[in-house]
């Protein structure tokens, strides 16, 4: 889902980019009026070997074993957005030989 989040150089629009990037599925676009501060980030991943269809169900696996350990307490049914962050699925990412790679672009005209 593509996010745009006008004024995310400030305080406020900063702390709402930084919950919104720990969440997967998001393409955040941070907008402002500061071009010194622009910037276009971009996350991605590469899963070779036919491994790609495992993506979508990394999450319920993470879930399922926190259920399991009685690390996730949670009963019924909930939304789930929030329980885990991009770093949660790293060593998924690494078991099956995916590569990840943030991108960082600072643009001079603020672009």
């Amino acid at each position: 889902m593509k996010t745009i989040v006008p004024g995310g150089y400030g305080n406020f629009g900063e702390r709402i980019c930084r919950a919104l990037a720990q969440r997967p599925g998001f393409e955040l676009v941070v907008s402002g009026r500061d071009a010194q501060r622009a910037a276009r980030r971009s996350w991605h991943i590469a899963a070779g070997n036919n491994h790609g269809p495992e993506i979508p169900c990394m999450a319920a696996i993470l879930l399922a074993e926190r259920i399991a350990g009685g690390s996730l307490a949670a009963s019924g049914a909930h939304v789930a957005m929030g329980w885990l962050a991009l770093p949660d699925f790293m060593p998924e990412f690494e078991r099956w030989g995916m590569k990840t790679h943030i991108a960082h672009e600072r643009h001079a005209d603020g672009a």
